[in-house]
């Protein structure tokens, strides 16, 4: 055999080598030695590369019979496998006598049939300044040990905190100690000018996540800085969808329309099996969130590609959706690997990790000359865990010093007292004759009219004892006890840090509540139960001081109040599995009221002991009458009449399209209103009876705010948060959505054809991802679970597509930080969240939604929460009666079906008409639809944008062959949803 004498060049600094380049992957080759090599030998390993051995660990064949085979497949294994231990690091073996070119080795080997059939690839070809590639991988005889310090910069999307959930590996140390495999802290984007990151954060991280995210990479206010940390930055950095993205166009490649824009839909994944994709299987499942893509043909010369799928209606244009750097360690996938429906992610992860490892363990000029080992528990700075998008105590799961006030308070103020009162008369009885306007400050009525499961089991009903209102546009918190005003506030801080601070020192940090086993009922986990505490609305307008990053584009036009809670001090519950009634009171252990005194009440909050015993007496009297006589009959509901009709609300779905085909959001939830007057003598509760009657559901209610004229009547069918008493909550978010039929079989048609429709699913699973991102900041990432996936429940005018998710929430974090970390509902906005806000509010013309799409419920005095979602539901103010009603838009919206489900889901409430001049018109094509109206906030502008260049549709040099007379299937596969199987 003979050694090459052709010069090759370094793959990373040109200098001139001898070897081989195999698959663009430059690697110096050892000579061929026999079983029995030595380690000694200079090159050799004692590594066994038996070809049983490369199968089990490399994962490619060998082959007796054809030692060239070997030696290609051999070519593929990473160096960092079977090094030399006698090699030195980074050495420049062009030199060495034995290094042999491949394709002198080939040909000698075809011609000797005496060759010998096994060999180790040696180092990189690289010269010594360079010590590794992007797919060198550790060596086998020494395991990746350490955590690894990983920063994620988020983009303001919906789904980066999902990347959590891949990183919670644990290791043992060997001596009984577990460690994390990665410490992970979130930053914006926008968090940090540039030369601060470099100096301040860089210097604290072992490797970078670059997250999804709405917008381009090629406009420095949706990517920031993140052009030059590409560039310049020696650090291992992980792109994910824009940062996918942005790896391309930091090195001068373009982006293009997608040829199939797909947002929620899984395609099936072809690759090269190198860097992060190493030892993934063929066609494996990921869901993909894109309207944009990089141009194969504008792909820089420093880039390979390494992951792609096909158009299924063009079997033969390639996807790009892979990328990865020929010499740094940078990596992108266009997939999103976190999302509920993706598999394989933690793999992709473990190996990013590993080259993570294999990238410092030695110094070099790739890292600066700081190779280092990673230390097991390595720490991150406090100062930038507190500045993180997630808050330290969601990220760690320990309950920091400061925790709120437990509930076994050495002396408490208040205790609450729970009666059993026995079977009794009907709910709305009771509510009629014993709550109903029996409070100056307004009353309330949970009503699970539709009890149908451990979800609405029970219905609630209780006498306000004061009311707290607050406006957004001035920051006004108002205290009222028997409709007159006690306190007026000017908030410094937010609305949600003050209610914070009053459910968590005042309220939970005074009251001994009950524990489980005393409340007369054992609730299914995620389920809680109200005994006394904040009973109310929060307006959708509180997103102003909710959402991360907002800022109103303009003032609000409305002056409506945004939150009213009552708070309740007695509280009647029915149980509707056993028709129970029982009685919750607060009762004052002494003389001290500090809820009262921190109000400035004039009357008492809670009751002394004796008053409690009376009003149990009292109940119990009148509880044993028949209750049904003079009842209030219904009153009917009248008809309501749309500010949108066909025409209008098509134009905006329109609009709404031409932001998500240009990659400003994967979907809008766009709304409308419909409006009725309301006459003065009419008494609104007799149309909440007509309400529930023809529309029951689950989370039905009832409130009265006498001090702002506002009565709510919900239909709500659709829970918005949950936390049980052990902390356990849950959210149940719904996308899709088509009526009932009065004919059975067409009926189970509809059911069946939801629960297949690829726009209905791809609806849900965005929600279900955004739900899950938005849980990450109250809840330990580990404990977040789907229970259950997109599944179909029936209520008595629509069929729906629902989601259970449930998370543990940590410790450290009160009842109304879970509420506002997670506000408005996903359901209601689209994802990402922000962007969507922005964009919702310019097609809605700045309306504000007011009650609408916010949420209804109570905050316990035990710290538990139950929350619907305000959809189905009447908001009566003053002399005008207001109903919401909409849909989530994405790229497969047709406007005249959006707009007929605006007008189904309206009409199950009351009877709705469309605006006037409403007219059939004709639909154009989606590549026509554009924004009708241009937007004028700071951080969004439907009409600022970098146009897509236009393009031919990409082909491969082969056309693939698979089933097109199937088309795709929705989770990857097949339409059995195979890709779920992993799901809880």
């Amino acid at each position: 055999m003979k050694v090459s004498d052709e010069p090759d060049v370094c793959s990373a600094c040109n200098a001139e080598t001898i070897g081989f380049d195999y698959h663009r992957q430059s690697f110096a080759v050892a000579p061929l030695l026999p079983e029995t090599m030595s380690a000694q030998t200079p090159g050799a390993s004692a590594v066994d590369l038996s070809p049983d051995r490369l199968e089990a660990c490399c994962g490619y064949q060998t082959s007796e019979d054809d030692p060239c085979a070997s030696l290609a497949a051999l070519a593929r294994v990473s160096s960092a496998r079977a090094r030399a231990p006698g090699a030195r690091e980074g050495a420049h073996l062009a030199n060495n006598d034995n290094v042999i070119g491949l394709r002198d080795l080939k040909r000698d080997l075809k011609a000797s049939s005496t060759a010998p059939r096994y060999f180790v690839p040696s180092v990189p070809l690289l010269c010594n300044k360079v010590v590794s590639t992007c797919d060198d991988m550790p060596d086998l005889a020494a395991p990746c040990e350490g955590t690894v310090r990983v920063l994620i910069i988020d983009h303001y999307d919906s789904y980066t905190n999902n990347i959590l959930q891949l990183l919670q590996g644990v290791k043992d140390d060997g001596e009984g100690h577990r460690y994390p495999e990665w410490k992970a802290v979130i930053v914006r984007y926008d968090q940090f000018s540039w030369d601060q990151f470099q100096t301040d954060v860089l210097p604290h991280f072992d490797a970078i996540i670059l997250s999804p995210g709405p917008g381009r990479s090629d406009r420095t206010k949706d990517f920031g800085c993140n052009a030059d940390l590409l560039r310049t930055v020696n650090v291992p950095v992980l792109g994910i969808c824009l940062g996918h993205q942005g790896i391309a166009t930091a090195f001068g490649g373009h982006l293009i329309e997608a040829p199939d824009i797909i947002h929620g839909q899984v395609s099936e994944v072809s690759h090269n099996g190198k860097g992060v994709l190493r030892g993934l299987p063929q066609l494996f499942a990921a869901t993909r969130y894109n309207s944009l893509l990089v141009d194969e043909r504008t792909i820089p010369s420093e880039l390979e590609l390494t992951a792609w799928t096909y158009d299924p209606e063009s079997p033969s244009t390639r996807i790009i959706l892979g990328l990865q750097h020929r010499s740094r360690p940078l990596f992108g996938t266009q997939w999103h690997p976190e999302s509920i429906c993706s598999t394989h992610g933690r793999e992709i992860l473990r190996n990013f990790r590993d080259i993570v490892f294999d990238y410092w363990k030695t110094s070099g000029s790739h890292n600066n000359w700081t190779g280092r080992p990673l230390s097991k528990n390595a720490t991150i700075p406090s100062s930038l865990v507190r500045s993180g998008a997630i808050l330290g105590d969601a990220l760690s799961g320990n309950s920091p010093a400061q925790a709120i006030i437990s509930k076994e308070h050495s002396s408490p103020a208040y205790r609450v007292k729970s009666v059993s009162l026995g079977t009794g008369p009907e709910a709305r009885d009771v509510f009629e004759k014993l709550v109903l306007r029996r409070s100056l400050d307004g009353e309330v009525w949970l009503d699970s009219a539709k009890s149908r499961d451990c979800h609405s089991r029970n219905s609630y009903m209780a006498s306000a004892a004061a009311g707290l209102y607050y406006r957004t546009t001035t920051r006004t918190l108002e205290v009222v006890q028997d409709q007159q005003l006690k306190l007026a506030l000017h908030l410094e801080t937010s609305f949600w840090d003050w209610l914070d601070y009053f459910q968590s020192s005042l309220i939970q940090g005074n009251t001994a509540a009950l524990p489980a086993e005393s409340l007369g009922q054992v609730a299914e986990v995620g389920q809680p139960l109200l005994q006394v505490g904040l009973i109310g609305s929060l307006g959708y307008e509180l997103k102003s001081e909710s959402l991360p990053g907002y800022s109103p584009s303009q003032p609000r036009s409305e002056q409506c109040r945004d939150s009213q809670l009552l708070f309740a001090d007695r509280v009647l519950r029915l149980d509707h599995f056993t028709g129970e009634w029982n009685a919750f009171g607060l009762v004052r252990v002494g003389d001290d009221d500090p809820i009262g005194d921190f109000l400035q009440l004039t009357r008492r909050i809670g009751l002394a002991e004796m008053e409690f015993d009376d009003w149990i007496a009292r109940l119990r009297a009148r509880l044993s009458h028949d209750l049904s006589e003079s009842r209030l009959s219904p009153a009917s509901l009248p008809t309501f009449v749309s500010q949108d009709n066909l025409a209008s609300y098509s134009r905006n779905v329109g609009a709404a399209k031409e932001a998500i085909r240009q990659g400003e959001s994967y979907e809008l939830t766009l709304t409308t209103r419909f409006e009725a007057d309301h006459p003065t003598e009419e008494d609104p509760y007799r149309l909440y009876l007509s309400l529930r009657a023809n529309n029951p559901a689950p989370y039905s209610a009832y409130l009265h705010f006498p001090y702002s004229d506002t009565v709510i009547l919900s239909s709500s069918p659709e829970r918005f948060l949950s936390i049980d008493i052990n902390k356990i909550t849950e959210m149940k978010p719904i996308k899709g959505t088509v009526a009932v039929s009065p004919d059975p079989a067409e009926d189970e048609r509809r059911r069946l054809r939801l629960a297949a429709d690829r726009k209905e699913l791809a609806e849900n699973l965005m929600i279900v991802d955004l739900i899950r991102s938005d849980l990450h900041n109250i809840c330990q990432s580990e404990s977040i679970t789907v229970e259950k996936l997109m599944h179909v429940e029936s209520y008595e005018t629509v069929h729906q597509l629902v989601t259970t998710i449930q998370g543990r929430v940590v410790p450290a974090i009160g009842s109304v930080k879970v509420v506002e970390r997670c506000f408005p509902p996903g359901s209601m906005t689209g994802a990402p969240k922000l962007r969507s806000v922005q964009i919702l509010e310019e097609l809605e013309q700045h309306r504000d939604r007011g009650i609408y799409s916010g949420s209804v419920g109570y905050i316990c005095a035990s710290g538990t929460v139950d929350q619907s979602v305000v959809i189905r539901t009447i908001c009566k103010h003053r002399e005008r009666l207001v109903l919401g009603a909409g849909g989530a838009i994405t790229w497969l919206s047709d406007p005249a079906s959006e707009w007929a489900e605006v007008m189904t889901k309206a009409n199950a409430v009351t009877k709705s008409l469309p605006g006037p001049d409403s007219s059939v018109i004709e639909q154009s094509p989606p590549d026509m639809l554009s924004a009708t109206r241009s937007a004028n906030t700071s951080d969004y502008d439907l009409h600022d944008r970098v146009e897509p260049m236009s393009s031919p549709p990409l082909t491969s040099p082969r056309s693939r062959k698979r089933r097109a007379s199937e088309g795709p299937s929705y989770f990857g596969h097949r339409a059995d949803n195979a890709a779920l199987i992993s799901v809880k």
